[in-house]
Protein backbone atom coordinates (compact mmCIF):
# COMPACT_ATOMS: atom_id res chain seq x y z
CA UNK A 1 0.00 0.00 0.00
CA UNK A 2 1.26 3.53 -0.64
CA UNK A 3 2.29 5.84 1.86
CA UNK A 4 0.45 9.20 2.51
CA UNK A 5 1.64 11.71 3.97
CA UNK A 6 0.16 15.37 4.70
CA UNK A 7 1.65 17.94 6.56
CA UNK A 8 0.03 21.35 7.27
CA UNK A 9 0.79 24.82 9.06
CA UNK A 10 -2.73 24.58 10.45
CA UNK A 11 -1.84 23.69 13.70
CA UNK A 12 1.24 25.95 14.05
CA UNK A 13 1.48 29.04 15.36
CA UNK A 14 2.65 32.18 13.09
CA UNK A 15 5.81 32.28 14.34
CA UNK A 16 6.54 28.42 13.01
CA UNK A 17 4.11 28.45 10.11
CA UNK A 18 6.51 29.71 7.39
CA UNK A 19 9.85 28.30 8.46
CA UNK A 20 8.20 24.94 8.84
CA UNK A 21 6.58 25.13 5.33
CA UNK A 22 10.18 25.86 3.63
CA UNK A 23 11.39 22.84 5.50
CA UNK A 24 8.76 20.22 3.99
CA UNK A 25 8.59 21.98 0.47
CA UNK A 26 12.38 21.56 0.50
CA UNK A 27 11.99 17.85 1.81
CA UNK A 28 9.18 17.40 -0.40
CA UNK A 29 10.08 18.78 -3.69
CA UNK A 30 13.87 20.19 -4.33
CA UNK A 31 16.28 22.86 -2.04
CA UNK A 32 14.12 25.37 -2.43
CA UNK A 33 13.06 29.58 -0.80
CA UNK A 34 9.83 30.49 -0.03
CA UNK A 35 9.61 34.42 -0.32
CA UNK A 36 6.89 36.77 -0.47
CA UNK A 37 4.41 35.01 2.25
CA UNK A 38 2.84 37.37 4.82
CA UNK A 39 4.19 35.60 8.24
CA UNK A 40 0.94 36.44 10.11
CA UNK A 41 -1.44 35.36 7.72
CA UNK A 42 0.57 31.83 6.00
CA UNK A 43 -1.39 28.89 5.54
CA UNK A 44 -0.22 25.71 3.28
CA UNK A 45 -0.50 21.86 3.00
CA UNK A 46 1.32 19.22 1.27
CA UNK A 47 -0.20 15.54 0.54
CA UNK A 48 2.41 13.51 -1.38
CA UNK A 49 2.40 9.74 -2.24
CA UNK A 50 5.39 7.91 -4.23
CA UNK A 51 4.53 5.44 -6.53
CA UNK A 52 8.11 3.81 -7.65
CA UNK A 53 10.23 7.01 -9.62
CA UNK A 54 7.57 9.17 -9.77
CA UNK A 55 5.43 11.44 -6.75
CA UNK A 56 2.31 13.08 -6.84
CA UNK A 57 2.31 15.95 -4.33
CA UNK A 58 -1.27 17.99 -3.68
CA UNK A 59 -0.12 21.59 -2.85
CA UNK A 60 -2.70 23.97 -1.46
CA UNK A 61 -1.28 27.77 -0.11
CA UNK A 62 -1.36 31.00 0.45
CA UNK A 63 0.34 33.49 -1.63
CA UNK A 64 4.02 32.36 -1.96
CA UNK A 65 6.47 33.00 -4.24
CA UNK A 66 8.96 29.78 -4.87
CA UNK A 67 12.82 29.94 -5.94
CA UNK A 68 15.56 27.91 -6.84
CA UNK A 69 18.43 29.41 -7.76
CA UNK A 70 21.66 28.80 -8.74
CA UNK A 71 23.83 28.38 -5.04
CA UNK A 72 20.65 25.82 -4.93
CA UNK A 73 20.76 24.15 -7.68
CA UNK A 74 25.00 23.79 -6.91
CA UNK A 75 24.68 22.03 -3.61
CA UNK A 76 21.95 19.30 -4.88
CA UNK A 77 21.87 16.23 -6.88
CA UNK A 78 18.00 16.30 -8.01
CA UNK A 79 17.29 15.63 -11.38
CA UNK A 80 14.11 15.86 -12.57
CA UNK A 81 11.40 17.44 -13.94
CA UNK A 82 8.51 19.14 -12.33
CA UNK A 83 5.05 19.72 -13.59
CA UNK A 84 2.74 21.87 -12.15
CA UNK A 85 -1.31 21.17 -13.13
CA UNK A 86 -3.13 24.28 -11.91
CA UNK A 87 -6.50 22.81 -10.24
CA UNK A 88 -7.43 26.40 -8.73
CA UNK A 89 -6.70 29.76 -8.82
CA UNK A 90 -3.51 31.21 -10.81
CA UNK A 91 0.38 30.60 -10.64
CA UNK A 92 3.31 31.48 -13.12
CA UNK A 93 6.00 29.29 -13.57
CA UNK A 94 9.05 30.91 -14.52
CA UNK A 95 12.65 29.38 -16.05
CA UNK A 96 14.93 30.12 -19.36
CA UNK A 97 13.52 33.70 -20.26
CA UNK A 98 10.05 32.19 -20.02
CA UNK A 99 6.70 32.77 -17.92
CA UNK A 100 3.80 30.21 -17.88
CA UNK A 101 0.55 31.93 -16.68
CA UNK A 102 -1.53 28.62 -15.00
CA UNK A 103 -5.03 28.92 -15.35
CA UNK A 104 -7.07 25.72 -13.96
CA UNK A 105 -7.04 22.71 -16.19
CA UNK A 106 -3.41 23.90 -17.21
CA UNK A 107 -0.32 22.58 -16.67
CA UNK A 108 3.71 23.54 -17.20
CA UNK A 109 7.16 21.63 -16.73
CA UNK A 110 10.06 22.67 -15.59
CA UNK A 111 13.63 21.51 -14.90
CA UNK A 112 14.90 21.30 -11.48
CA UNK A 113 18.68 21.53 -12.76
CA UNK A 114 18.00 24.90 -13.83
CA UNK A 115 16.71 27.56 -11.43
CA UNK A 116 13.13 28.78 -11.81
CA UNK A 117 10.53 30.79 -10.08
CA UNK A 118 7.08 30.13 -9.19
CA UNK A 119 4.49 32.87 -8.40
CA UNK A 120 1.05 32.57 -6.59
CA UNK A 121 -0.53 35.92 -5.85
CA UNK A 122 -3.70 34.27 -4.64
CA UNK A 123 -4.61 30.78 -2.71
CA UNK A 124 -3.79 28.41 -4.96
CA UNK A 125 -4.09 24.70 -5.66
CA UNK A 126 -1.71 22.58 -7.41
CA UNK A 127 -0.87 18.57 -8.70
CA UNK A 128 2.60 18.63 -8.87
CA UNK A 129 4.50 15.55 -10.29
CA UNK A 130 8.00 14.86 -9.63
CA UNK A 131 9.11 12.74 -12.88
CA UNK A 132 12.73 11.16 -13.58
CA UNK A 133 14.71 12.97 -16.32
CA UNK A 134 15.01 9.86 -18.52
CA UNK A 135 11.35 8.86 -18.22
CA UNK A 136 10.23 11.90 -19.82
CA UNK A 137 13.52 12.55 -22.19
CA UNK A 138 12.92 9.39 -23.90
CA UNK A 139 9.62 9.76 -24.80
CA UNK A 140 10.27 13.58 -25.73
CA UNK A 141 13.47 14.74 -26.19
CA UNK A 142 12.40 18.58 -26.54
CA UNK A 143 11.56 18.35 -22.80
CA UNK A 144 14.46 20.78 -21.85
CA UNK A 145 13.42 23.60 -24.45
CA UNK A 146 9.72 23.57 -23.39
CA UNK A 147 9.79 24.48 -20.18
CA UNK A 148 8.00 27.52 -18.35
CA UNK A 149 5.41 26.76 -21.57
CA UNK A 150 1.26 26.59 -20.21
CA UNK A 151 0.16 23.87 -22.00
CA UNK A 152 -3.71 24.84 -23.13
CA UNK A 153 -6.27 23.17 -21.07
CA UNK A 154 -8.05 23.07 -24.60
CA UNK A 155 -6.12 19.92 -26.26
CA UNK A 156 -7.96 16.80 -25.25
CA UNK A 157 -4.48 15.30 -24.69
CA UNK A 158 -4.11 18.01 -21.46
CA UNK A 159 -7.55 17.46 -20.03
CA UNK A 160 -7.08 13.23 -20.08
CA UNK A 161 -3.45 13.66 -18.78
CA UNK A 162 -4.43 15.79 -15.85
CA UNK A 163 -7.76 13.87 -15.02
CA UNK A 164 -5.55 10.61 -15.42
CA UNK A 165 -2.80 11.68 -13.05
CA UNK A 166 -5.67 13.25 -10.82
CA UNK A 167 -7.24 10.00 -10.73
CA UNK A 168 -3.98 7.88 -9.61
CA UNK A 169 -2.74 10.37 -7.24
CA UNK A 170 -6.52 10.01 -5.24
CA UNK A 171 -6.68 6.14 -5.89
CA UNK A 172 -3.22 5.54 -5.16
CA UNK A 173 -3.71 3.66 -1.60
CA UNK A 174 -6.16 1.19 -3.18
CA UNK A 175 -4.26 0.68 -6.50
CA UNK A 176 -2.05 -2.61 -7.35
CA UNK A 177 2.01 -1.80 -8.06
CA UNK A 178 1.01 -3.40 -11.97
CA UNK A 179 -2.28 -1.03 -12.39
CA UNK A 180 0.11 1.64 -11.22
CA UNK A 181 2.85 1.03 -13.61
CA UNK A 182 -0.20 0.40 -16.03
CA UNK A 183 -2.23 4.05 -15.70
CA UNK A 184 1.35 5.92 -15.33
CA UNK A 185 2.91 4.95 -18.84
CA UNK A 186 -0.59 5.99 -19.98
CA UNK A 187 -0.43 9.30 -18.30
CA UNK A 188 3.00 10.21 -19.36
CA UNK A 189 2.28 9.28 -22.85
CA UNK A 190 -0.48 11.54 -22.83
CA UNK A 191 1.36 14.38 -20.91
CA UNK A 192 3.98 14.01 -23.63
CA UNK A 193 1.06 14.28 -26.58
CA UNK A 194 -0.11 17.41 -25.16
CA UNK A 195 3.11 18.89 -24.83
CA UNK A 196 4.11 17.96 -28.50
CA UNK A 197 0.80 19.73 -29.85
CA UNK A 198 1.74 22.56 -27.66
CA UNK A 199 5.00 22.73 -28.93
CA UNK A 200 3.75 21.96 -32.76
CA UNK A 201 1.35 25.31 -32.16
CA UNK A 202 4.33 27.81 -31.79
CA UNK A 203 6.86 26.32 -34.46
CA UNK A 204 6.89 27.77 -37.74
CA UNK A 205 5.28 25.94 -40.46
CA UNK A 206 7.88 23.76 -41.24
CA UNK A 207 8.60 22.92 -37.70
CA UNK A 208 5.36 21.99 -37.28
CA UNK A 209 5.20 19.81 -40.52
CA UNK A 210 8.33 18.12 -38.86
CA UNK A 211 6.65 17.70 -35.20
CA UNK A 212 3.23 16.15 -36.65
CA UNK A 213 4.92 14.12 -39.00
CA UNK A 214 6.89 12.85 -36.02
CA UNK A 215 4.24 12.22 -33.56
CA UNK A 216 2.16 9.84 -36.42
CA UNK A 217 5.55 8.09 -36.61
CA UNK A 218 6.07 7.70 -32.69
CA UNK A 219 2.22 6.31 -32.65
CA UNK A 220 2.81 4.15 -35.86
CA UNK A 221 5.93 2.45 -33.84
CA UNK A 222 3.36 1.99 -30.70
CA UNK A 223 0.86 0.46 -32.65
CA UNK A 224 3.19 -1.88 -34.24
CA UNK A 225 5.65 -3.08 -31.83
CA UNK A 226 4.78 -6.73 -32.09
CA UNK A 227 5.77 -7.01 -35.71
CA UNK A 228 9.09 -8.29 -36.07
CA UNK A 229 9.36 -6.90 -39.73
CA UNK A 230 8.65 -3.35 -37.57
CA UNK A 231 12.61 -1.67 -38.69
CA UNK A 232 13.66 1.89 -39.66
CA UNK A 233 13.29 1.16 -43.49
CA UNK A 234 9.52 -0.38 -43.26
CA UNK A 235 8.32 3.06 -40.95
CA UNK A 236 9.68 4.98 -43.59
CA UNK A 237 8.12 3.35 -46.16
CA UNK A 238 5.17 3.41 -44.52
CA UNK A 239 4.99 7.37 -44.50
CA UNK A 240 6.68 7.71 -47.44
CA UNK A 241 10.13 9.27 -46.54
CA UNK A 242 13.39 8.07 -46.83
CA UNK A 243 15.53 6.55 -43.97
CA UNK A 244 17.37 9.41 -44.17
CA UNK A 245 15.13 11.64 -43.33
CA UNK A 246 13.30 9.46 -40.70
CA UNK A 247 16.94 8.96 -38.97
CA UNK A 248 17.17 12.98 -39.10
CA UNK A 249 13.61 12.92 -37.53
CA UNK A 250 15.12 11.18 -34.13
CA UNK A 251 18.46 13.48 -34.54
CA UNK A 252 17.51 15.54 -31.41
CA UNK A 253 15.71 12.70 -29.24
CA UNK A 254 17.41 10.53 -26.65
CA UNK A 255 17.39 7.57 -28.79
CA UNK A 256 17.92 6.85 -32.56
CA UNK A 257 15.00 5.27 -34.16
CA UNK A 258 16.01 1.40 -33.47
CA UNK A 259 16.76 1.91 -29.79
CA UNK A 260 13.30 3.98 -29.31
CA UNK A 261 11.41 0.91 -31.10
CA UNK A 262 13.17 -1.65 -28.90
CA UNK A 263 12.91 0.34 -25.37
CA UNK A 264 9.31 0.82 -26.08
CA UNK A 265 9.20 -3.06 -26.64
CA UNK A 266 11.24 -4.00 -23.38
CA UNK A 267 8.42 -1.22 -21.03
CA UNK A 268 5.47 -3.22 -22.65
CA UNK A 269 7.03 -6.70 -22.16
CA UNK A 270 7.90 -5.35 -18.57
CA UNK A 271 4.00 -4.40 -17.33
CA UNK A 272 2.88 -7.82 -19.07
CA UNK A 273 5.78 -9.63 -16.79
CA UNK A 274 3.97 -7.38 -13.89
CA UNK A 275 0.26 -8.56 -14.82
CA UNK A 276 -0.74 -10.90 -12.48
CA UNK A 277 -3.56 -11.76 -15.43
CA UNK A 278 -0.28 -13.14 -17.20
CA UNK A 279 1.11 -15.01 -14.57
CA UNK A 280 0.45 -17.98 -16.47
CA UNK A 281 2.79 -17.07 -19.36
CA UNK A 282 6.33 -17.82 -20.03
CA UNK A 283 8.92 -15.39 -20.28
CA UNK A 284 10.08 -16.45 -23.48
CA UNK A 285 5.89 -16.14 -24.81
CA UNK A 286 6.15 -12.79 -23.53
CA UNK A 287 9.80 -11.88 -25.31
CA UNK A 288 8.02 -13.68 -28.66
CA UNK A 289 5.07 -11.25 -28.25
CA UNK A 290 7.31 -7.97 -28.50
CA UNK A 291 9.07 -9.40 -31.15
CA UNK A 292 12.48 -10.70 -29.58
CA UNK A 293 13.11 -14.07 -31.22
CA UNK A 294 16.04 -14.76 -28.96
CA UNK A 295 15.43 -15.10 -24.83
CA UNK A 296 18.72 -14.57 -23.83
CA UNK A 297 19.12 -11.55 -25.93
CA UNK A 298 16.16 -10.31 -24.02
CA UNK A 299 16.97 -11.33 -20.84
CA UNK A 300 20.47 -9.19 -21.85
CA UNK A 301 18.87 -6.22 -23.09
CA UNK A 302 15.33 -6.32 -19.91
CA UNK A 303 18.75 -6.52 -16.91
CA UNK A 304 20.37 -3.38 -19.09
CA UNK A 305 17.38 -1.58 -19.58
CA UNK A 306 15.62 -2.26 -15.64
CA UNK A 307 18.54 -3.47 -13.68
CA UNK A 308 17.17 -6.87 -13.09
CA UNK A 309 16.70 -9.77 -14.91
CA UNK A 310 13.00 -10.30 -16.25
CA UNK A 311 12.39 -13.41 -14.16
CA UNK A 312 13.39 -10.97 -10.67
CA UNK A 313 10.71 -8.14 -12.05
CA UNK A 314 8.42 -10.90 -11.91
CA UNK A 315 8.85 -12.44 -8.84
CA UNK A 316 8.93 -8.83 -7.84
CA UNK A 317 5.78 -7.92 -8.91
CA UNK A 318 3.56 -10.88 -7.90
CA UNK A 319 5.46 -10.02 -4.03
Amino acid sequence: MTETVTLSTRDLNYAQKLSFWRDYVCQTFVDLNCENAAKDSFEGEITSRDAGDMRYSNVWSRPQRVVRDKSRISRSNDDCFLVSMQLTGQGHVIQAGRTATLNPGEFALYDVTRPYSLIFEGDYQQLVLTLPRKTLLERFSEAESTTAVAVSGSHSATQLATTLFTQISTHLPQLDSFTVQKLQSDAVDLLVDALRMQTAATLPQQGQSQTLLTQRILRFIDANLGDTELRPETIAAAHGISERYLRKLFESRTLGVADYIWRRRLEHARLDLCNPNKAHISLASIAFDWAFKDPSHFSRAFKSAFGLSPREARRQAMH
